[in-house]
């Protein structure tokens, strides 16, 4: 819930959960959308006391290992400032300036 996505998150869910087989970028989307979501979850489990400081700072730190460990996918690899990666990194940069639950 930290990343706020304006459009549906994940690309697969039509087709009875199997649309993300007929295209590699929508098997992508979906395989980073889900390690963000889990490092998000983890985090908030096991992550720092819940001060917005240390829960913000623990949070941008994982997501952005997220997209550095997977940074050869081509959905991530595509430049511009309408690229997936750019979309997310404002996303991330802007988590402390959005109140959030935890």
């Amino acid at each position: 819930t930290a990343l706020k996505w304006s459009e549906p998150k994940l690309k697969g869910t039509e087709m009875h959960n199997f649309a993300a087989f007929f295209k590699q970028g929508w098997r992508e989307n979906d395989y980073i959308w889900g390690r963000l979501d889990a490092a998000e979850f983890f985090t908030k489990l096991i992550g720092p006391p819940n001060t917005t400081e240390a829960l913000t700072a623990a949070l941008t730190a994982a997501f952005n290992a997220v997209l550095n460990e997977e940074d050869d996918l081509p959905i991530l690899t595509s430049p511009g400032p309408d690229s997936f990666r750019s979309k997310l990194k404002v996303l991330i940069d802007g988590i402390g300036t959005n109140p959030q639950k935890s």
